[in-house]
C-alpha cells in the first residue's frame, strides 16, 4: 500500500512539474487569471489537455548495483482529469521579513532571515557553499558541474542537503542533471532525487517522462551509471518504435545522449569527488525529453521554487516542534499550498518572470 501511495505521489508531482499541460496553467492570461480572483472561490488545473503526446514509464531498479535489473511498466498519462482547491479565506497580518547578507564570497554565502510574527521575533541562517566546481570549453560543448552544500539552520534545528547540477550547452540541445541528497550520517546519504532533463533545439512533437525507483541502496557515482543504463534501454526502446514510423527516433537520439554524459558524471563524481560519493540509501528519478526552451526554462525554476518552498515547510515543522506556535501555523498552511495548485501557480509566475528577464520566453 506504502509503495504505491508513493508511486502515484511521485508520477503526480513529475506531471505537475514537468508536463506541458501544468506549463500552460501556469501561463493563463492576466484577464483570466483575473476573472478568477474575483470569484474567490475554486482554483482549477486540467491535466488530459497536452499539445504533444506523452511517451511515459515507470522503471523499477532492482539487483545489485553492478548488475542490475529493470521493470518497465507503460504509463498513460491520457487519463488524468481536472482537479480543484478551495480558497483557505485565511489572512495573516503583522508580519515583517528582513533578509541580511551577512558574509559571501565566490565559494560561500552566509544569509540570516529574521521574521517577525506578532512582536515575536525568529531567525534563520541559511549557509550556501560550493564544495566543487568543474567546467570545461569547447567549440562543441560548454560544461559545466557544480557540487553544493545548503545548510539551514533556527531554533536549534539543522536542515542539510547537497546538490549536484550539471549542465551542458550545445547548439542542437541542453542538458540538466540535477541531484538533491540528503543526508542520514556522516557516511550515508538517507535519499536522493535527481532530474535530467534534455531541451532540444528544434522542435519535437513528442515528449518522454521515465520514472525511475530504485529498489537498492547504490553510491552516488553508481546512481549516475545505473541511469545511464536506464537511458541506454529507453533509447534502444524508442529507436524500436522509431523504425516503425518515425515519430520517436528523436527520442531514442535524446536518450542515447543522455546516456553518454550520465557516464560522464559518473565518472567525475567516482574520480574527483571521493569524499562525497557515499552510500544512498532509496534514490528517485526522472527522465524527460522534449522541446521549447521556454517552457523548459519555466519548469526548471517553478520546480526550484517548490523546492525552496518544501525545504522552509520542513524547517518550519521542525520548528514547531521546538515550540514556535507561529510556525506551526504556517507550516500548516504551507503544506495545504504545497498539496494544491495555488504554490504551483505562484512558483509558475515566478518562474514565468525569470525566464522572461533571461530571454528564455
Amino acid at each position: 500500500m506504502r509503495h504505491g501511495i508513493l508511486k502515484i505521489l511521485v508520477i503526480a508531482l513529475a506531471i505537475l512539474v514537468l508536463s506541458n499541460s501544468i506549463l500552460n496553467l501556469i501561463q493563463l492570461p492576466r484577464v483570466q487569471a483575473s476573472e478568477e480572483n474575483n470569484q474567490q472561490q475554486t482554483c482549477n488545473c486540467n491535466l488530459s489537455q497536452s499539445n504533444y503526446p506523452i511517451a511515459a514509464h515507470y522503471i523499477t531498479v532492482i539487483g545489485e548495483p553492478k548488475s542490475p535489473m529493470f521493470q518497465i511498466e507503460p504509463l498513460s498519462l491520457s487519463n488524468f482529469t481536472s482537479c480543484g482547491c478551495q480558497s483557505c479565506g485565511q489572512t495573516y497580518n503583522n508580519i515583517a521579513v528582513n533578509t541580511t547578507i551577512l558574509y559571501q564570497n565566490e565559494t560561500y554565502v552566509l544569509t540570516k532571515i529574521t521574521y517577525t510574527v506578532n512582536d515575536t521575533v525568529y531567525e534563520l541562517l541559511f549557509e550556501h557553499a560550493i564544495l566543487y566546481k568543474y567546467s570545461e570549453v569547447s567549440s562543441g560543448a560548454n560544461k559545466t558541474l557544480e557540487f553544493t552544500l545548503t545548510k539551514i539552520s533556527g531554533e536549534g534545528t539543522l536542515l542539510q542537503t547537497y546538490s549536484l547540477i550539471y549542465t551542458v550547452q550545445q547548439r542542437e540541445y541542453t542538458l540538466d542533471i540535477m541531484t538533491w541528497l540528503v543526508p542520514l550520517d556522516s557516511q550515508t546519504y538517507n535519499s536522493s532525487f535527481t532530474v535530467v532533463r534534455y531541451v532540444a533545439s528544434e522542435q519535437n512533437e513528442t515528449l518522454s517522462l521515465e520514472f525511475v525507483e530504485f529498489n537498492m541502496p547504490v553510491t552516488l557515482s553508481q546512481l549516475y551509471s545505473v541511469l545511464s543504463i536506464v537511458a541506454e534501454l529507453m533509447s534502444n526502446l524508442y529507436g524500436y518504435y522509431g523504425n516503425e514510423d518515425g515519430t520517436y527516433r528523436q527520442l531514442s537520439i535524446a536518450y542515447n545522449t543522455i546516456r553518454i554524459e550520465l557516464e560522464e558524471v559518473a565518472d567525475i563524481v567516482d574520480l574527483r569527488l571521493p569524499e562525497y560519493n557515499k552510500l544512498i540509501m532509496k534514490s528517485y528519478a526522472i527522465l524527460s525529453s522534449g522541446s521549447d526552451e521556454c517552457k523548459a526554462c519555466i519548469g526548471y525554476y517553478a520546480w526550484l521554487c517548490i523546492i525552496a518552498l518544501a525545504v522552509i515547510t520542513a524547517v518550519l515543522c521542525a520548528l514547531k516542534f521546538k515550540g514556535c506556535i507561529p510556525c506551526g501555523v504556517w507550516c500548516w498552511n504551507l503544506i495545504r499550498c504545497l498539496v494544491t495548485p495555488v504554490c504551483w501557480r505562484a512558483c509558475g509566475e515566478i518562474a514565468n518572470v525569470i525566464c522572461t528577464f533571461l530571454k528564455k520566453c
